[in-house]
């Protein structure tokens, strides 16, 4: 397993990340969402090797052993400039941004602020800025609970996140990972297998490991995120750079009317709808990202 390494801030923090595959390999960014999936399976990061790929993963701040900062934070800001600060310590850009989950907008910053740093933007299994309350109503139980309630009682929303905690400490990282995916067969069926699970749970550590020291900037990330309308950053690429958005249509948190809306919210984002796949895209077609990603590459 690829041992984290870290980088000094001038304000004194930690940042610290992993390079996966071929560390001097060209350089492809992926961020861990707030899952804090930081980890491929074994065989993904071997073919990456194997492709000359260095997979970049900042770990956000107060996540894994990056310094956390204060409360209030804009934490998509923070992320965006943190990536920029790796990037040029790794001396690579621009890279193409597989961005996961919620990180869509840390990535749209990153390209918005940082001219030269991003060649394609490709969205996993990733959040728009689309808040319907349908739509709500057709995520998965543990979604909608979760989703819904940063949403709608954000003050409530860290209190729900600590109880969501202390079950994950009780039941076990994987145990609660299969509860959470349940309504998903492909997700399910990507738990069932052990080298996904790995670095499924593996990855999950940074943010879920049973102490809840990293659940108050996971509460404020998703509040962000659900209350949050950020959509003038992504409408700002749309003549600069392309941008891709793959999501699952067994996803729980992205219904189908959900993907529908984001369709046609935003025609010009090149949609791909992964059939027979859910959220953990990057376990279920880690070599399709790879080789979308590689279109990017500088020559």
């Amino acid at each position: 397993m690829r041992p984290f390494r870290s980088l000094a801030r001038p304000d004194g923090r930690r940042l610290e990340y992993l390079c996966l595959g071929a560390p001097s390999g060209r350089v492809i960014l992926w961020t861990h969402g707030t899952y804090g999936q930081c980890r491929w399976p074994a065989a993904l990061e071997a073919r990456a090797e194997d492709a000359g790929l260095c997979l970049l993963v900042p770990i956000r701040a107060g996540f894994g052993g990056s310094d956390p900062v204060g409360p209030g934070e804009d934490h998509a800001s923070l992320a965006a400039a943190d990536m920029a600060v790796l990037l040029e310590h790794v001396g690579a850009g621009p890279v193409p941004v597989l961005a996961f989950g919620d990180d869509l907008h840390a990535a749209s910053l990153l390209a918005r602020r940082h001219p030269g740093k991003v060649s394609a933007l490709i969205g996993v299994s990733a959040s728009l800025p689309l808040h319907r309350a349908e739509d709500y109503d057709r995520m998965g139980r543990w979604h909608r609970f979760l989703l819904g309630g940063a949403r709608y009682t954000p003050d409530l929303f860290p209190f729900m996140l600590d109880t969501v905690g202390a079950m994950a400490g009780r039941m076990g990282l994987a145990d609660f990972l299969r509860t959470l995916f349940a309504q998903s067969p492909a997700d399910s069926a990507s738990i069932a297998c052990p080298a996904a699970l790995a670095a499924l749970v593996s990855g999950a550590e940074i943010a879920l490991d049973g102490s809840g020291h990293f659940l108050p900037v996971m509460a404020e990330e998703i509040i962000a995120q659900r209350r949050g309308d950020w959509r003038v950053s992504l409408e700002a690429l749309r003549h600069d750079l392309p941008v891709h958005l793959l999501q699952g249509d067994q996803s729980l948190r992205h219904p189908a009317g959900l993907r529908a809306a984001g369709r046609a919210a935003f025609p010009w984002i090149r949609h791909h709808e992964m059939r027979g796949a859910g959220e953990l895209l990057h376990l279920q077609a880690g070599a399709d990202l790879l080789e979308l990603a590689q279109q990017y590459l500088p020559d």
